[in-house]
C-alpha cells in the first residue's frame, strides 16, 4: 500500500499505523509501532509537550504499569480520560522536558470550551459531592462472581452420574466465567487492585487487556488504532520475556479442579477428564463473552468507523459518534457490570467505577443538550440489526463539528 493510500484510509490518524498490516500484530507490536509513530521521542507526550516520568513511575497512584506500558507514546487521550480533576495536570508540570519537535499524530482536540473539557469540569464538581457508597456493590458482585465461578467449575468436575445436573453445571460454569470477566473489566480501568487480576484466572492477561482495551479500544474506538477490531490480534503475546508472576494465576482453576474435583489421582485418564472440563468452560465462556462484547454497542449504520472523514474533532464528540448505549445493560448494577452498561459514560470516564456512573447521567445529558449531541440507546435486538446495517453501509460519514 502506498503512503498516499495509507493516509487516505486513516480516520483519526495522520499516519498509517506502523506494523498494522504485519501478520502477527499483538499488543506489544502495537506499542512498538506507536513508539515509532507518536513523535514522543522516547518520553511521555501529553498534547504538544514531552515529559520524563521515569522518577514518578513508582509513585504513580494508579500503579506503575500505566506508565511503564506507555513510555515513548503520546498519552494525551489516556491522560485526559483517566484523570477527572486538575490534580494530575498540576503534578505533570514538574516533569516537563521540552516542546515536541513534531505535531501530534492524532486529530482529536481538547479545547477548553469544547464538549469534552466542558463535561469534565461539570463531572468533577459532581464527583466532589457525590454519594460514593454504591462502590460496595461492584465489589460484592465481583466477589460473589468469583465464588460462583469456582463453585460451579468444581461441581462440574465432581458430578459424574446425574446427567441433568451435569448439563446445568456445564452451562452455569461458563456463564459464571462470563460474569466474572465482566466484573474484572470494571477493575482493570482503575488504580491497581487485586480484583483486576480476576481476568487472569480465565486466561486473559491483565496487562494485555489494559493495552488492547484501555489504551487502544477505549481511546480510539472503531479505528485502525483499535486493537479490538483486529479480533485475535489483541490477544497475541509478542514478547515471551514479558512474563510476570500474575501470569501464572491462570493455573489456579485447573489445579483446583485436580485437587478438589473428586479424584486427584495422577493418571492420564484423570488429566484428560480435567482437560476436557477446563477447556469446555473456557471455550463456552469465550463464545458467551464474545457474543456480549460484540453487541456491546459500537456498530451501526450511523456509527463512525474507520474510513469516515473529519479534519479534527473534539474527543468527547467522537466518543458519542462511536458508542451506543444498550438499554438492557443500564437497568441495574449487575447488568451494567457484566454487559458494559452506561457505555458512553464509561468511555468518557473509564477510571470511574461502574456503580458511580448513573450519578453522572444528568451532567452528560446537560452537556449533550448544550452541544446539540444525542445519546443513542439501542435494545439488544436493535443493536444486532444495526450491526448488519453497518456491514452493508457504503456511504462515508463526514463529521464537521
Amino acid at each position: 500500500m502506498s503512503e498516499d493510500s495509507q493516509n487516505k484510509h486513516t480516520t483519526i490518524l495522520k499516519k498509517y499505523p506502523t506494523y498494522r498490516d504485519d501478520f502477527v500484530n499483538g499488543t506489544w507490536k502495537w506499542i512498538e509501532g506507536r513508539q515509532i509513530d507518536d513523535n514522543a521521542e522516547g518520553l511521555w507526550r501529553v498534547h504538544d509537550k514531552l515529559y520524563d516520568l521515569e522518577k514518578f513511575v513508582a509513585a504513580h497512584p494508579g500503579g506503575r504499569e500505566w506508565l511503564t506500558l506507555t513510555k515513548g507514546l503520546d498519552i494525551t487521550e489516556a491522560f485526559e480520560a483517566y484523570h477527572l480533576t486538575e490534580k494530575a495536570s498540576k503534578m505533570l508540570k514538574k516533569y516537563y522536558v521540552k516542546e515536541a519537535n513534531l505535531p501530534r499524530n492524532y486529530k482529536f482536540t481538547f479545547k477548553d470550551d469544547g464538549f469534552y473539557r466542558t463535561l469534565k469540569r461539570r463531572a468533577a464538581k459532581v464527583y466532589e459531592k457525590m454519594d460514593k457508597s454504591p462502590l460496595w456493590k461492584s465489589k460484592i458482585i465481583s466477589d460473589l462472581n468469583l465464588f460462583l465461578f469456582f463453585f460451579t467449575s468444581l461441581m462440574f468436575v465432581r458430578v459424574r452420574e446425574l446427567q441433568s445436573i451435569k448439563i446445568i453445571l456445564g452451562f452455569l460454569a461458563p456463564l459464571s466465567c462470563v460474569t466474572l470477566m465482566g466484573t474484572a473489566h470494571n477493575f482493570i480501568h482503575q488504580r491497581n487492585n487485586w480484583r483486576m487480576y480476576l481476568s487472569v484466572l480465565i486466561g486473559v492477561d491483565m496487562r494485555e487487556w489494559r493495552v488492547f482495551h484501555a489504551f487502544s479500544h477505549h481511546l480510539y474506538p472503531n479505528t485502525l488504532n483499535d486493537l479490538e477490531i483486529s479480533g485475535i490480534g489483541g490477544f497475541i503475546f509478542s514478547k515471551s520475556d514479558r512474563i510476570v508472576w500474575h501470569d501464572f494465576l491462570v493455573g489456579i482453576l485447573p489445579l483446583s479442579m485436580l485437587f478438589f474435583g473428586g479424584d486427584s489421582t495422577i493418571s492420564g485418564k484423570n488429566f484428560l477428564r480435567l482437560f476436557y472440563h477446563w477447556n469446555w468452560i473456557s471455550f463456552a465462556g469465550s463464545l458467551m463473552f464474545n457474543s456480549i462484547s460484540i453487541n456491546a454497542g459500537h456498530h451501526g449504520k450511523t456509527i463512525v468507523h474507520e474510513g469516515d472523514e473529519f479534519k479534527e474533532l473534539d474527543f468527547g464528540i467522537y466518543q458519542i459518534s462511536a458508542v451506543i448505549d444498550r438499554k438492557e445493560a443500564n437497568s441495574n448494577i449487575f447488568m451494567t457490570l457484566t454487559h458494559f452498561g452506561n457505555h458512553l459514560l464509561h468511555h468518557m470516564f473509564p477510571a470511574l467505577d461502574h456503580s458511580l456512573l448513573p450519578q453522572f447521567r444528568a451532567v452528560l445529558f446537560e452537556t449533550m443538550n448544550d452541544f446539540k449531541a444525542e445519546l443513542r440507546e439501542f435494545s439488544l435486538l436493535d443493536g444486532v440489526i444495526a450491526q448488519f446495517q453497518q456491514l452493508g453501509r457504503n456511504e462515508i460519514i463526514k463529521l464537521t463539528k
